[in-house]
């Protein structure tokens, strides 16, 4: 800390507390101004109380606070979606340095929230963002993102939002691996491949690379059709495997075991 008067500059003694003391020398007359400047050497962040001058207190002391890296009111709004739709009754939870902010109202029918927090001016500070589905418990949340200067912050939040998985196997035919057969997988955020089935090769395999959700867990069914019988075999629903490939073998047509009596 810093002390200034017209007489000169004085450096204080820092106490417990924040509590600073500074002897310095001020003119009687005219009457002489005081102001003082504290600075946090590991943040770089300061203030200063020279906009503000203050007369010598007649006592002999003169009492001058100073608050570094004061709070300041900061808007934070966005939109959340949920399996990738937008949906009221979200909860969001809002946290910056100074503490967390929990939105009083949930997201409204088109998402959308808002909330009045308090940011540190100095360092910067960060806010974070956390969507929570109630029903499911599906929770994701913003990195940190610093205040904007403008005093509003937006920052969207997509609750688990889809990812890639690649669906794999071999497709049999009437008991034998055949090329040609068409497959197609499905998961809750669609049917893959976008553009039309995919084939097995020569070894009746096939790779179809899908969209799935994480929370909650996702279901994938399989679907192989011969094109020219017209047979075709859907599989059970099985969840996406945690390495990131399922396998989901095939099979079409079996034969099945069957009484002929004359």
């Amino acid at each position: 800390v810093d002390v200034h008067t017209d007489a000169g500059t004085y450096v204080a003694t820092m106490g417990s507390g924040g509590i600073y003391t500074a002897n310095v020398e001020v003119f009687e007359c005219p009457v002489d101004s005081i102001w003082a400047e504290a600075a946090h050497a590991a943040s770089g962040c300061s203030n200063s109380t020279q906009a503000s001058p203050v007369p010598p207190d007649p006592s002999g002391i003169t009492t001058i606070d100073l608050g570094i890296g004061m709070t300041k009111s900061h808007l934070v709004l966005g939109t959340i979606t949920y399996l990738g739709v937008a949906q009221a009754g979200l909860v969001v939870e809002v946290t910056t340095d100074v503490g967390m902010y929990p939105v009083v109202l949930p997201t409204n029918a088109n998402g959308y929230y808002e909330v009045l927090v308090d940011v540190f001016e100095c360092p910067v500070d960060s806010i974070w963002v956390r969507a929570t589905e109630p029903v499911s418990g599906c929770t994701d949340i913003s990195g940190p993102v610093p205040p904007d200067p403008s005093g509003t912050t937006t920052i969207d939040v997509d609750i688990f939002p889809p990812k890639a998985h690649t669906v794999s196997g071999t497709v049999s035919y009437h008991g034998m691996v055949q090329a040609g057969i068409e497959v197609e997988a499905t998961t809750s955020v669609g049917l893959f491949p976008t553009g039309g089935p995919a084939t097995t090769d020569v070894n009746g395999n096939y790779s179809i690379v899908v969209q799935i959700f994480e929370c909650p867990i996702d279901s994938i069914w399989v679907r192989a059709t011969e094109p020219v019988s017209g047979c075709t075999e859907t599989s059970a629903s099985v969840p996406p495997d945690p390495s990131g490939t399922t396998t989901i073998d095939l099979d079409i047509a079996l034969p099945n075991t069957h009484t002929v009596s004359g």
